[in-house]
């Protein structure tokens, strides 16, 4: 979401355009890996009432054709708000009313239980969230049993990647025409992250790339941003392919 239909919240520069290169990028990007298709709700159809028609819908198709080794992802771009009593995070909608954000109403925004809509499919998903106050949507996994953990992902487990820590804003680049997390993520699934060579872009490589890139870029323009991830348990020991960079021949 770039433009919001009340003129009282700020309108940011990139949010949907971020969301059209990000589907872009995974169209061409994971050939070889996956068949991907995608779907983008962007500015006025950015709202809680479509979200919901059309993870509904995917979950009813998706149940019949995916596997353990299939994935989804979800990528959110725009305001993010943190209720200030629960701490919980809400992604700002289109159609979001300012005094309904100010006198702590959310009813209109997304939350992490709308995106956990797709949850339940017998395959990964992954949430990239490019907003304020985005970690605070990190689930906290204590387990033990790795094992047991790779299991809970094939389940209702939905791996998150966010913009900031819960208490941080996220900052666009004017330069780039993204938001700075979004950008670093760009260059990441691009080739800038694989290090082992391999032509193949993980979702650890992606983790270790951003969260460092993204933390030193803010820091040298005076901002504080700390892209996070998680569960971390599970982050240690997954092996999750996203993009690849070389052409399948080599």
């Amino acid at each position: 979401v770039s433009e919001y239909s009340d003129p009282q919240i700020q309108k940011l520069d990139f949010a949907a355009r971020g969301a059209g290169v990000m589907a872009d990028l995974f169209r061409r990007r994971t050939r070889g890996l996956y068949r991907t298709t995608t779907s983008e709700l962007l500015d006025r159809d950015a709202i809680r009432p479509l979200w919901r028609e059309y993870a509904a819908e995917a979950a009813r198709e998706l149940s019949w054709d995916v596997g353990p080794d299939d994935l989804v992802v979800m990528y959110l771009c725009g305001h993010g708000i943190r209720d200030r009593r629960t701490n919980e995070w809400y992604f700002v909608t289109a159609d979001a009313r300012y005094n309904d954000l100010m006198n702590d109403r959310y009813d209109d925004l997304l939350s992490f239980d709308d995106l956990a809509m797709l949850g339940e499919l017998p395959c990964r998903k992954l949430a990239i969230i490019d907003s304020c106050h985005s970690g605070a949507v990190q689930p906290v996994m204590r387990s033990d049993d790795l094992k047991a953990a790779m299991r809970m992902l094939q389940g209702d487990v939905v791996v998150t990647m966010t913009a900031s820590e819960g208490e941080e804003e996220a900052a666009e680049q004017k330069d780039r025409q993204l938001g700075r997390f979004t950008s670093h993520l760009v260059d990441a699934f691009n080739g800038a992250a694989d290090v082992d060579r391999d032509g193949i872009i993980t979702v650890r490589e992606t983790v270790q790339h951003v969260v460092k890139a993204a933390a030193e870029d803010a820091r040298a323009t005076g901002f504080v941003q700390h892209p996070t991830a998680g569960p971390a348990d599970l982050l240690k020991t997954l092996e999750l392919p996203l993009t690849r960079h070389r052409a399948i021949s080599e």
